[in-house]
């Protein structure tokens, strides 16, 4: 079977306020007299392939070029400035506090979205710090500030 769904025992696609309480908390004497959660094979497989192809571009990371990102961070202080650095540094800095306050709007809207909303299924604020991290790593594999690197160095005519 090829769906992206979740199904009950009897095929019909899973009914998740059967087992879930008023509060949004799990009521297992009720998931044990509806059904177990069943999947299809596509799409175990999909997240599988998922864990698995994160996992193996951390690892090929780490093999294959851990020793030259480490070299490159640690003469990071030491070299020259390249012409991005020195055209940069024409400009004042964003403050710190800048930056933390931005942080602290963010975290309280994002505290806001997951404790006052009537969503069916609240997620717990705890949840959502964990993500930023996760998404830095996936777009530094992706490789996509690389991709677009050579773009931006072929077409800077600026001299310093």
């Amino acid at each position: 079977m090829v769906a992206s769904g979740s199904f009950d025992n009897t095929g019909n696609p899973y009914n998740v306020s059967r087992i879930i309480n008023g509060d949004t908390t799990f009521n297992l004497a009720a998931y044990k007299a509806y059904s177990p959660l069943f999947i299809s094979v596509t799409f175990a497989m999909s997240y599988g392939l998922s864990f698995a192809s994160v996992t193996a571009a951390l690892t090929y990371t780490i093999i294959y070029h851990g020793k030259k990102i480490l070299n490159q961070a640690r003469s990071l202080l030491s070299e020259q400035p390249d012409i991005h650095a020195r055209l940069m540094s024409a400009y004042k800095g964003v403050p710190d506090w800048w930056y933390l306050s931005l942080f602290c709007a963010s975290m309280g809207i994002r505290d806001l979205g997951c404790t006052r909303t009537n969503a069916f299924l609240k997620c717990p604020c705890s949840c959502s710090v964990p993500s930023p991290s996760r998404s830095g790593i996936l777009i530094s594999l992706s490789g996509l500030s690389s991709s677009l690197s050579p773009f931006v160095r072929s077409n800077s005519r600026v001299r310093v």
